[in-house]
Formats: structure tokens, C-alpha cells, sequence
């Protein structure tokens, strides 16, 4: 049961597990605040009243169930999350299995290479998420709780803004692409409470994204009810990206022998999907496919494992293989939104997972990162094993590793907007020739539109393991 008397279907108690994390927010407008925890004796009592001042999952369910939505503005709702170091300057002991600790405590680096600028590790103890529709009111509700935790031994290091574009009708990224079309489903929580969300599969299980969740779950402790969170300021170079595309373009026609592939196709051929969110299909290319029943998310890639439907190496291939035995094994939760400051453009980025090591880093290490298909899971041995052991592979020369693999080699290359080799120019993007005509024409990756400026992990608590931390 839900505080306000209404019957939950989800598997866990929608008044302990926030807000953010499951149905997520999904705002106009978000800031998020990182926090330095000056004096611990003094800041721990406080988590016991952001216990009371977090928003729950049945918070955001009462709000959607009513319809509010259409006639009024959400927020401000907040979240709380803390980093490694956090946990640690508030003496809080290591909770969870061996491998979500050691994910946890290898950090975000480990999975996405050298950031700019990585979060301090001794000025990032606490990140605040605060979301609204209204910019006054995040203002006024960011501002009062800098006022709650700055007499507390609290201090606020960095701030972050972010803003949804729309257009048409529906939320997009600084590319223009449409975004949150493959965002899962999670079991027992409606369409209408996730924001309408509509999916082409059944339910993804909750226990994906929340510790402990489903009917045979069990108290896990403190992390029960709780979730990792990845947070990264990622940076959109718009203009270069779209240098790419119209020479991607000049380059596929002058090989193809055609004169209509556009810049915009071009894209679509990087991304996987055109800007409006249909999928591509070389069949059809660079003409739209049909999209039977207006599902643009029905579909999969089980028919098509060489690429001659949709390049191996588009990037919604690469981070959502979308095969029957993958399955919801290793999907995450994107609570991201855009951000603009100061001529900078990006997003953001935010997701939820019950492990990183089966989540962000899974999705970053062995499918962005390989050099064969996602959906091939069979990967040469000696890399297995590194990954087993918690070691990196971004080091890896991809190019020569590629000759000793012993697998079926496919040319799948790095993610081009987030794979490391890309941005390295390593690789070639192989887009098969259509018509039955055999070969590929290569484009080359020199991926310099998308970098990874800041972020970190940090682990989203319970409300009641908020409030025992606190000591209430």
C-alpha cells in the first residue's frame, strides 16, 4: 500500500525506494548540486531529515495517477545521493556484494577513460537532485536547501542546470535525435506513472533497478531499496558532428554512385535512428521504413546479425542489442536532461541500476567498447577474463586485438558517440552497401563531438536507510 492508502502492484514499498530513481522525474527543469561534507558529527543527523524531505516513488505515482500533469507543474521533487567518499567521511561501512563494491569503488573512469575534469573525490560527498517545471520554483527550492545544509558542515562545490528541449511534442537531445523512445519498462509501475511511456515488450523485472525488489526479495541490509546511480556532464560539439554527417554523406554517394543520401540520413546511419525516431533500415535507406502501428520501439535485431538492416555499429545497436538472448539482462534507467551554459551544449547524464557492474559498465565495456557485435556475447577469452576480474579494457589496441580474436569476426566497431577507440580515431564505421551489392563503405571515426567532462558514482539510499543513517 502506498502512504495515501492506494494499492501498489509494484515488488517493493513505493514509500522507501525515491522518486528519481523509479518513476524518475522527468521535469521541465533539474539542478544538480554536489556536496562536501565539512563535518560529519554535524552533517549526519541531517540525513534524517532529508528522510522526510526526499521524494518517494509514491510521491510521483499520486501525482501522475491524478492527471496532474496537464494541469499543473511538478516539483519540486528531490533526491539524495552519496559517493563513495561520502559514505565513507560519514563512517558508513561498505554494504552490497563483491562485485557492486568493487564497481562502485573502481569508479566511472573505469568505464568511460580519462575524464577533463572528474568530480574531486574530496569535495563530491553528496549529490542533490532537485527537479521542477517551474525555474522559480527549482530556484527557490535549491536555495533552501543550501540554506538546511550549509549550517550543517555541508558546502556546495558545484551546480549543475539542466533543461528539456521539446519539439513537436516530444523531449530531445542538442543532436536533435528524440530521446527516451527504448526506455524500459520497469514491472509495476504503469505506463501513466513512468509518464506515459510505452513499451513493445513486457515489463523489464524491478530488481534490474531496485536492490531487493520482487516478490521473493529479501532484506538486503542497507542497500535494500536502494540503487546506483551514474551521473557525467557529457558534452555535445554540435557543430562538428554535423561536419561529419555532410562528409559521411558526400562520401557515401560519390562510393554508392547516388546523389540522396542527406547529412540528416548520414546521421541516422551513426545513430541507428532518424531524428523523429524511426529506425533505420538499409532496405529501404535513406528512405524511411514504415513503422507498422506507429511503435517506433517495435522491433529487434535477431533477424539482421550481420548489419545488412541496421550498421552494427550504430550506437542504439551498440548500447541496446535488443536480441532475445540478451534480453533485460543488463538494461539501465536514463533520467538525463539537456544542458546549455556559457555556449556549451549536452547532457547531463543520469541512470539507475541495481549493479554497475551488470549496468553502465557492462553497456560501456563489452558492447560500446568491443569490437564485435552486441549482439554476439561469446567474446574472445583472455578479454572475458579481464573483464571477470574487474579490469579495465580501454587500453586495449583494438586493432590488433581484433586479428588475434578467436570469435566470428564481425566488423562491429566502437560506439562512434561513446566507444573509446572512436574517439581515438581508431576505427572504421562500416556501413554494408545496399541492393545485395556486397562490401561496405567505411567511415572514418574520429569521434571528437562527444566528451565525457566530469562525473562519478554514487549510491541513491532507501528513505528508511536515509533515515537510520541519520540516526532517526
Amino acid at each position: 500500500m502506498t502512504s495515501d492508502g492506494a494499492q501498489s502492484t509494484a515488488p517493493f514499498d513505493v514509500d522507501d525506494v525515491q522518486g528519481a530513481v523509479v518513476p524518475g522525474f522527468k521535469t521541465g527543469q533539474q539542478q544538480f548540486l554536489v556536496v562536501k561534507i565539512d563535518e560529519p558529527h554535524a552533517a549526519r543527523p541531517v540525513l534524517s531529515e532529508l528522510a522526510d524531505r526526499v521524494t518517494k516513488c509514491s510521491d510521483v505515482q499520486k501525482f501522475r495517477d491524478q492527471d496532474q500533469q496537464a494541469r499543473a507543474r511538478a516539483g519540486p521533487w528531490l533526491s539524495v545521493a552519496l559517493s563513495r567518499t561520502g559514505l565513507e567521511r560519514l563512517g558508513i561501512e561498505g554494504f552490497g556484494t563483491p562485485e557492486q563494491r568493487q564497481s562502485f569503488e573502481n569508479g566511472i573512469e573505469h568505464a568511460t577513460g580519462p575524464m577533463q575534469g572528474r568530480l574531486p573525490a574530496d569535495e563530491s560527498h553528496m549529490l542533490f537532485s532537485i527537479a521542477a517545471d517551474d525555474p522559480g520554483v527549482l530556484i527557490e527550492a535549491g536555495n533552501d536547501l543550501v540554506a538546511l545544509l550549509s549550517p550543517q558542515g555541508m558546502t556546495v562545490t558545484a551546480q549543475y542546470d539542466g533543461s528539456a528541449i521539446i519539439s513537436d511534442g516530444h523531449t530531445r537531445e542538442h543532436f536533435g535525435f528524440r530521446d527516451g523512445i527504448a526506455q524500459p519498462g520497469v514491472e509495476g509501475i504503469t505506463d501513466r506513472q513512468q509518464n506515459g511511456l510505452r513499451r513493445r515488450t513486457d515489463a523489464v523485472p524491478a530488481d534490474r533497478f531496485v536492490i531487493g525488489a520482487g516478490a521473493d526479495g529479501v532484506n538486503v541490509g542497507l542497500g535494500h531499496h536502494g540503487s546506483y546511480m551514474v551521473f557525467a556532464k557529457i558534452e555535445q560539439l554540435v557543430d562538428r558532428f554535423e561536419e561529419f554527417c555532410a562528409e559521411s554523406a558526400l562520401r557515401i554517394n560519390v562510393d554508392w554512385g547516388r546523389d540522396d543520401v542527406t547529412p540528416e540520413a548520414a546521421a541516422a546511419l551513426i545513430i541507428g535512428r532518424y531524428r523523429d525516431g524511426t529506425r533505420v533500415d538499409l532496405r529501404t535507406f535513406p528512405e524511411k521504413p514504415e513503422v507498422v502501428g506507429g511503435d517506433l520501439d517495435d522491433f529487434t535485431y535477431d533477424g539482421d546479425p550481420y548489419g545488412r538492416v541496421c550498421p552494427l555499429g550504430a550506437h542504439v545497436r551498440k548500447t541496446n542489442p535488443r536480441t532475445n538472448q540478451v534480453g533485460a539482462a543488463h538494461r539501465i534507467l536514463r533520467r538525463g536532461i539537456p544542458y546549455e551554459s556559457d555556449g556549451e551544449k549536452g547532457l547531463m547524464f543520469v541512470c539507475y541500476q541495481a549493479s554497475i557492474a551488470t549496468g553502465f559498465q557492462y553497456i560501456h565495456e563489452r558492447w560500446a567498447n568491443s569490437l564485435i557485435s552486441s549482439a554476439e556475447t561469446r567474446l574472445d577469452r583472455p578479454l572475458d577474463d579481464r573483464v571477470d576480474r574487474g579490469e579495465s579494457i580501454n587500453e586495449l589496441n583494438y586493432v590488433l586485438f581484433g586479428r588475434k580474436a578467436h570469435v566470428l569476426l564481425i566488423d562491429a566497431p566502437p560506439d562512434p558517440l561513446i566507444g573509446l577507440p572512436g574517439r581515438a580515431g581508431t576505427a572504421s564505421y562500416e556501413v554494408p552497401r545496399p541492393d545485395g551489392r556486397g562490401g561496405s563503405t567505411g567511415l572514418p571515426l574520429f569521434n571528437d563531438w562527444v566528451r565525457y567532462r566530469t562525473g562519478d558514482y554514487f549510491f541513491t539510499p532507501s528513505v528508511s536507510t536515509l533515515r537510520q543513517w541519520g540516526g532517526g
